[in-house]
């Protein structure tokens, strides 16, 4: 069995075939989705705090099955593609890197005296943590390392966030080899914004137009700049105020990120002249935008609805606001929710007005009477 397996194992990019984008970066971008998507799957009705400490009733129904499959996805899919990144940079130096574990006496004379093509390879490659200190060493001796061995300047990004990427290996394993456990909300969020994000944004500064993973939305939002802008405090107990709303926030930008994924219009990140978006929108955008704004109009008769307005995301007329809510203390009723009929772009007034977070947006959430 083991032998038919691996005669079937295929080179994904060869010479004379390549895929774009790189399915590594296909990888980071489900990673991000799944990210993304843990707003949604997360029911703020349900009374489940993102302040629930460490007490072990927080297990309960609240955590729902969509939102322990997209939290741990985020972190294996995100956690594999920096695998297969520094598995890349390392052995486009040199496959010893990667391969070379000089367990022989040989091997270590052949490596002092700079034999290295003398050493043999062996047929697996060394454990991750090993890959991750052999990188983070050569960047730290860069002015002592051979010429053949030092780490282009443009990765050397990657030690000052080793302590993230070691943090991610680590949430990795303990979904992989248990899977009994779960992040507190508040600590998956933290370790998101504070330590996965910011070296997402160095990776992602690095690569040429990435615009499969940075769609361009409406509201000229850089949805992974903002998100790792925002630092949440680990002792967040001090300045609860300020925290949710920085929460607000990363739910509002998370929710903005997940749709411009889905959103399927030409968004035209790669550029363009003016003829060529004139006729993207003609032929493409035109048709989509107007099924849309029908079905928003079509719903607006169907269910109680209040407004149609431009979606921040998409910038189609087709984010309908819904869904009233009455308070008892003043008979106030309020505007609930807000969907767009064509790229999913979708929240609710518990987490506040886009416009209140630097999201370009037409107030939604209006008082009724």
């Amino acid at each position: 069995m083991k032998e038919f397996f691996k005669t079937n194992l295929q080179d994904i990019i060869t010479p004379s075939r390549g895929i774009t984008p790189d399915p590594k970066f296909t990888i980071l971008k489900l990673g991000l989705r799944n990210y993304y998507a843990t707003f949604k799957s997360f029911n703020h009705k349900k009374g489940f705090s993102y302040f629930e400490g460490n007490k072990s009733e927080v297990l309960s129904f609240a955590i729902e099955h969509e939102y322990i499959t997209t939290s741990y996805n985020s972190i294996l899919l995100i956690h594999l593609f920096f695998e297969q990144y520094i598995n890349e940079i390392l052995y486009n130096i040199n496959p010893i890197l990667i391969y070379g574990k000089l367990n022989k006496e040989i091997d270590l004379v052949n490596a002092l005296t700079n034999k290295w093509d003398k050493i043999a390879l062996g047929k697996k490659s060394i454990e991750y943590n090993n890959k991750l200190s052999r990188i983070c060493e050569l960047i730290s001796n860069d002015d002592a390392s051979l010429n053949a061995f030092r780490v282009p300047m443009c990765y050397h990004f990657i030690l000052e966030h080793k302590n993230a990427l070691e943090e991610l290996s680590h949430q990795r394993n303990e979904i992989i080899h248990s899977g009994d456990k779960i992040l507190a909300k508040y600590a998956y969020e933290l370790l998101m914004s504070n330590y996965v994000l910011p070296i997402v944004k160095e990776v992602l500064l690095v690569q040429e137009k990435p615009y499969w993973i940075k769609r361009k939305t409406h509201c000229d939002i850089d949805v992974i700049e903002e998100l790792s802008n925002i630092k949440l405090p680990e002792n967040h107990l001090t300045q609860l105020e300020a925290v949710q709303l920085s929460l607000k926030k990363i739910n509002h930008y998370k929710e903005l990120g997940r749709a411009s994924l889905e959103n399927p219009l030409g968004m035209f990140e790669h550029g363009g002249d003016h003829e060529h978006k004139r006729k993207i929108e003609q032929i493409h955008n035109g048709p989509l935008r107007q099924i849309a704004n029908s079905e928003a109009m079509l719903r607006a008769t169907f269910i109680s609805s209040h407004k149609i307005h431009t979606c921040p995301c998409c910038g189609t007329n087709s984010l309908l606001t819904f869904d009233f809510w009455k308070y008892f203390e003043d008979n106030s009723l309020w505007v609930e929710k807000a969907k767009c009929f064509l790229c999913t772009y979708s929240i609710s007034r518990d987490i506040g007005e886009p416009s209140e977070f630097g999201i370009k947006c037409e107030k939604l959430f209006e008082k009724i009477q």
